[in-house]
């Protein structure tokens, strides 16, 4: 019932999201063989290892064998999460817009320049989501980092209109152009092109991608299928900027 799966998930965000070993384990446990190392990856990705979501995919991947990359969720399952999302605070329902709709994982600077809100604002927020089970902290070298899962992002998505959705793709590339065109160079043209800014992204994309002696093509098929959709041919056109 759906009262069962809320009362499944309020018990389990309290634990510490599993790192990917203890996400392996507890995959055994439920399953009683072993993922393999590509799977556990996928359950990785879609889950940052909140054992509630985890739970719950591997329960459906037991029962129907369906590759774990096309599951979904019961829905009252993400009734649950829908609420969650939805009983936020309106400051912290708007970050979880903006995190759910970049393609990596975000540091504290970034989230301040796209928030504008000062440190201690932001500890509040990221505490909040990390509370209900909708993020995860993670340390990488010097930096911590806040990660959301594809379910959660999956979500999001849905709740929000193309217009929003557009507004907010526009925001991350201008603060990402800004911040570190080199590091975050692929991302900034995504975004741009996900904004509506077609020939600006793929521009970037382009003064990119040769650096790294790849093609758009290359690009298309590995990192960002149905980015460019039906307008391949159009980038011939495309002056690089």
């Amino acid at each position: 019932s759906q009262n069962g799966t809320e009362d499944f998930f309020d018990n389990q965000i309290v634990l510490k999201p599993y790192s990917k070993n203890e996400l392996a384990r507890f995959s055994k446990e439920v399953l009683a063989n072993e993922l393999s190392f590509t799977e556990l990856n996928i359950l990785e990705n879609r889950t940052s290892g909140n054992p509630a979501v985890a739970f719950e995919l591997l329960k459906t991947y037991k029962t129907t064998r369906k590759d774990i990359s096309s599951i979904t969720l019961s829905n009252d399952f993400n009734d649950v999460i829908r609420k969650k999302i939805e009983s936020l605070s309106t400051d912290s329902q708007s970050l979880l817009y903006k995190l759910s709709l970049t393609n990596f994982s975000l540091s504290a600077q970034i989230i301040n320049m796209l928030t504008g809100f000062n440190n201690e604002k932001i500890s509040i927020l990221l505490s909040e989501l990390i509370s209900k089970g909708l993020l995860k902290e993670k340390n990488s070298g010097t930096e911590t980092l806040f990660v959301i899962s594809g379910i959660i992002r999956d979500e999001v998505l849905l709740m929000m209109d193309d217009v929003k959705s557009k507004e907010i793709h526009l925001e991350i590339a201008r603060v990402l152009e800004f911040c570190d065109f080199e590091k975050y160079g692929i991302e900034i043209g995504r975004s741009y092109i996900l904004a509506g800014e077609f020939q600006k992204g793929v521009s970037i994309l382009i003064r990119k991608i040769d650096k790294n002696n790849q093609s758009l093509r290359d690009l298309e098929m590995k990192q960002y299928v149905g980015l460019f959709k039906d307008r391949l041919d159009e980038i011939e056109d495309i002056n690089i900027k």
